[in-house]
């Protein structure tokens, strides 16, 4: 290193007041004083306190190096900003929302089922729903008086699938033994019409 590096490393350490005998008249007269202080430069390689006698030297604090001497960079991340070790994330627990068959029973869905359903050719067209019962996975559902024909009872069962499951069309009548086509005994008992 040159004696201009050591002198800024020197510098931000407080040692600049021992470093003056070793100078070189260069380096002296680089930092003599201007004259509008009034002060006389002092004589390169004096031994005397020179700091009393001059003021010290502007020098910045990051240090060159000389053409001479390869540059060598080191980037240091601040602890804070250091990546993590890596770590297994817990997995995810998905749960599928529970399903209530009977918040989808309306009589407009239930119309629509039956019009396009395997029992559609045993209903008057269009067909409108009056009244709509529902209880657990089965539905049933009543068509709408026309005064010329009976009004009748459609069961309909409600199938759990991949996409969250549909309502189908079962049967047709005023009286269904609902349990052979697939109710509980429980959700029978609360559908008018079902034996």
């Amino acid at each position: 290193m040159n004696r201009r590096t050591i002198a800024a490393a020197l510098l931000a350490g407080g040692v600049l007041a021992s470093l003056s005998t070793a100078c070189s008249a260069t380096d002296s007269a680089v930092s003599a004083p201007s004259s509008s202080t009034g002060a006389q430069p002092t004589a390169p390689h004096s031994t005397s306190d020179t700091s009393a006698q001059r003021p010290a030297r502007s020098v910045p604090e990051t240090a060159v190096p000389p053409a001479d001497e390869p540059t060598t960079t080191q980037v240091q991340q601040p602890a804070a900003t250091q990546t993590p070790q890596a770590t297994t994330p817990a997995p995810e627990v998905t749960t599928q929302p529970t399903v209530v068959p009977c918040d989808s029973a309306s009589a407009g869905s239930f119309a629509s089922i039956a019009a396009n359903s395997s029992i559609a050719y045993q209903l008057v067209t269009p067909v409108v729903f009056d009244s709509v019962q529902c209880s657990g996975t089965s539905a049933r559902a009543r068509t709408q008086p026309d005064g010329v024909h009976q009004p009748t009872g459609v069961l309909f069962r409600y199938s759990p699938g991949t996409d969250g499951g549909q309502w189908i069309a079962v049967a047709v009548g005023s009286a269904i033994d609902c349990v052979d086509y697939g109710s509980t005994p429980a959700d029978a008992a609360n559908l008018e019409g079902c034996r």
